[in-house]
């Protein structure tokens, strides 16, 4: 007891002690308080934040002293927000003062670097993924609430540049599947304008992983992107057919049914889907990080498609040991009415770019289709090997009967040439059960 008694004396203090005490535990998280509250009023305005396109050379090593501190301080996810708005305000000042470079371009790729990405590397493994959700959110509102497009593709070439590493690629696949959940098509539109050629395989991976495999009860945000951003899907289309390429890749396996059904509901919908170019970055400025040799024509969708809708009978392996015979019947009808549908509308669509009047267009993906005729013989040669592996002779019948329609369509279209794969078309043909309907196709457009 006495122990007790002693140890509540040492601890008992004056009314003085008591007051400077309390004031010592209440001034640094007033001056806290004041130093957020300083950070939030700054970044309500854009008036507010640093004018970085406008520094000269002499002020800016002080300036950016100053902006990394007022950032360090305000922390994650406050820092993030300013480093969005004070890039947006960067590309509007480069317009106003009609500057023909990016100027202190480095300061800007710093805060993308530090503060909007750089909140991943300063919490815990275990919050990461956390962390990096709420970045992408971030970024989605603020290219969302961004109404110039030219803006917004400004900003998100400065966060995705065309030379990312594999890490970045996913963080932009990522930031597209949260934008379609969300449906904010103005995010799409951006990211189908500026996404690289060599990006989009990973992008398609992504939102096939999403959509297709772990949340197939989402599978309709995936269906409303048509609708959304038409231009997306159009990007979407030629990443799924990389994927699933069967024409080239034997090994790799037929897409998901879900991931058909959508495909399928696509190019029911909009026909011409498979013939459109990519979008290309139009913008009243310099981009930050400009790109090169973007490829304006592309065939991979329109070859990827009737590969799928040719080779899918055959090749479509329904396997899983789980599954029912009942359920593997009902899946191979399901592949059977989807590939016809699709072909349907392959062969439609081919008919409308015919009948199209932006001539231009025609005329580019022609010459660009004329010079990539030999998928066709690849499509033989993978009915070839279905036939000396012993395939039903139905499947085989339809396939080459299909394959014959796509090629009599997509010649007249102007988006073949068979005299450059002449004579590999005969030596395959040589191969597979007699057509009548391919050796009529074949006569004539090769008669002399």
């Amino acid at each position: 007891g006495v122990r007790v008694l002693l140890a509540m004396k040492r601890n008992r203090s004056s009314p003085a002690q008591k007051k400077r005490a309390k004031k010592a535990r209440v001034e640094p998280q007033r001056k806290d308080e004041e130093t957020a509250l300083h950070v939030q009023r700054r970044s309500s305005k854009d008036i507010s934040a640093p004018d970085i396109a406008s520094w000269q050379e002499e002020a800016i090593a002080p300036r950016c002293l100053r902006l990394n501190e007022d950032l360090r301080k305000a922390g994650f996810p406050k820092a993030v927000e300013e480093s969005l708005q004070i890039l947006r305000l960067y590309f509007c000042r480069h317009r106003e003062l009609k500057l023909g470079d990016m100027r202190n371009r480095d300061i800007v790729e710093s805060l993308v670097t530090n503060f909007v990405f750089g909140g991943q590397r300063a919490v815990k493994p275990d919050r990461i993924a956390v962390v990096t959700l709420h970045i992408l959110q971030m970024i989605c509102s603020s290219l969302h609430n961004e109404e110039d497009k030219d803006i917004r593709v400004q900003v998100f070439n400065a966060l995705f540049p065309p030379d990312i590493d594999v890490d970045k690629q996913q963080l932009q696949a990522q930031l597209v599947s949260l934008a379609i959940s969300c449906r904010l098509s103005g995010v799409l539109d951006t990211v189908a304008r500026c996404v690289v050629e060599e990006h989009v395989s990973l992008l398609g991976r992504v939102v096939t992983t999403d959509f297709c495999v772990l949340l197939p009860s989402v599978l309709r945000d995936l269906q409303n992107v048509l609708t959304l951003s038409p231009s997306l899907a159009t990007v979407l289309l030629r990443a799924f057919t990389q994927i699933y390429d069967l024409v080239s890749a034997p090994q790799v396996e037929f897409p998901p049914l879900p991931l058909l059904s959508v495909v399928t509901e696509w190019v029911h919908s909009q026909p011409t889907l498979p013939y459109s170019f990519p979008s290309k970055v139009n913008t009243s400025l310099p981009l930050l990080c400009p790109y090169q040799n973007r490829s304006s024509a592309s065939l991979s969708a329109i070859v990827g498609l009737v590969g799928w809708t040719v080779l899918g009978p055959l090749v479509s392996d329904l396997s899983n040991e789980l599954m029912s015979a009942r359920k593997k019947q009902e899946s191979r009808q399901s592949v059977s009415v989807l590939c016809s549908r699709l072909h349907s509308s392959l062969l439609r669509g081919a008919v409308e770019f015919q009948q199209r009047a932006d001539k231009s267009h025609c005329v580019e993906l022609c010459e660009y289709a004329r010079q990539h005729s030999a998928w066709m013989v690849k499509i033989m040669e993978r009915i070839a090997a279905a036939v000396a592996s012993g395939k039903d002779g139905e499947l085989v019948q339809l396939a080459v009967d299909r394959l014959a329609q796509a090629i009599q369509l997509l010649q007249s279209c102007g988006l073949l040439d068979i005299k450059l794969v002449v004579s590999e078309l005969t030596e395959q043909i040589e191969k597979i059960p007699s057509n009548r309907v391919l050796k009529i196709v074949l006569a004539h457009w090769t008669a002399p």
